[in-house]
């Protein structure tokens, strides 16, 4: 079975803003490895889609409109899309909104969620679902 992975949406938009930045490489790594699966709920394409258009970090993208929309949409048809069944206490209470990557992680049996963000980061495990910097994970996958 593929190993899955959650990536917030900073990870991902620093992805898009610079694909030679660390979290560039992690998702190019993780595209490029057959064993290796991305998850997505339709909450986190949503807020993916709503935070590369925000003007200070749209400017910041070298890419079309349409550009990033079929990005966003490569990114859908290639990861495994999930649709919460469950409902879930509240896991990061300092930004609630941060729930629905725990939550694509929790229902799609992911391993790990990549963030840069500390809210989450200082979470560190919930359950078996281990919450890492992308330079860790980029780690991880090298030895592999």
């Amino acid at each position: 079975m593929k190993m899955r992975v959650v990536l917030d949406t900073n990870v991902l938009a620093s992805a898009m803003m610079n694909p030679f930045s660390t979290p560039g490489i992690v998702l190019r790594k993780i595209i490029e490895k057959p064993d290796i699966e991305m998850v997505f709920s339709e909450a986190t394409l949503s807020e993916l889609k709503r935070v590369l258009f925000y003007p200070k970090i749209r400017k910041r993208i070298d890419a079309s409109d349409n550009d990033i929309h079929l990005w966003i949409e490569s990114l859908g048809v290639i990861a495994h899309l999930i649709i919460p069944l469950y409902s879930y206490e509240v896991f990061v209470t300092e930004d609630a909104d941060d729930d629905i990557f725990i939550i694509a992680a929790l229902e799609g049996k992911a391993r790990y969620v990549v963030s840069g963000d500390n809210h989450l980061l200082k979470l560190k495990k919930i359950h078996s679902i281990e919450i890492i910097q992308p330079q860790e994970f980029l780690q991880f996958m090298d030895k592999q």
